[in-house]
């Protein structure tokens, strides 16, 4: 009789182990299933987002706003990479306004290294093609912009020039002591100024350079 009960107990235990597998397998290739879709549905609205324009911002592409924003180096970096590694036809693409990517990155300031390159290695087409609007190739955007720069550092220079001209009067007793640790916070705020804007005229004068060295004969094709 105890091996009836010990056969009957390991009976039932056996279906109601299977049953409990049977079920936590049926959870589980549920739970994988709806994982899939939620994972097909990011991505088909990843997809959208990438090819989709924004009506309200000149016809853009994300890639278009990456490239006309000011951003931080490393920053802008990452994000061209992924969209363009993402959607690489963006590149070829311009918004409303006649504007590539890579002519919007150059005007917004950015790097040779990991934005301008990266964008002519997608789409090396784009280092010939003129700007709809300023009729400019991109050496010449760029040349364009470095001129804007050195402006804006001359500007700085000058206000440099009125801080000194303001410290040497104090020298001579017209300023007071709280004027005078003013003047001095601002002098030293104008030379860093005055620095970062530096390095961002050498570093677009590297992008003319690099942009020619890359097709040295749009310097005779587009001078007329």
């Amino acid at each position: 009789q105890n091996n009836n009960n010990n056969n009957t107990a390991c009976t039932f235990f056996s279906k109601e182990h299977t049953s409990s597998y049977q079920k936590k397998g049926t959870e589980e290739e549920d739970s994988t299933i709806t994982t899939d879709n939620n994972d097909n549905e990011e991505h088909e609205l990843l997809h959208e987002a990438l090819h989709t324009r924004d009506p309200n911002n000149h016809g853009r592409l994300p890639l278009h706003i990456a490239a006309a924003t000011h951003m931080p180096h490393k920053r802008a970096r990452l994000i061209l990479s992924k969209l363009l590694t993402m959607n690489p036809k963006a590149a070829r693409i311009a918004d409303s306004n006649g504007h590539l990517p890579l002519t919007l990155a150059i005007r917004s300031g950015k790097r040779w290294e990991g934005c301008i390159q990266f964008l002519l290695e997608v789409e090396p087409r784009a280092l010939c093609v003129r700007d709809h609007v300023t009729r400019m190739v991109p050496f010449m955007v760029a040349a364009s912009a470095a001129l804007s720069s050195s402006s804006s550092s001359s500007a700085i220079s000058s206000q440099d020039t009125c801080t000194s001209l303001s410290l040497q009067q104090s020298s001579h007793g017209t300023l007071s002591s709280s004027q005078h640790k003013r003047m001095r916070r601002r002098g030293s705020k104008s030379i860093s100024m005055d620095f970062d804007l530096e390095m961002e005229r050498l570093e677009q004068l590297n992008v003319v350079y690099l942009l020619l060295k890359a097709n040295p004969s749009a310097c005779s094709m587009y001078i007329n």
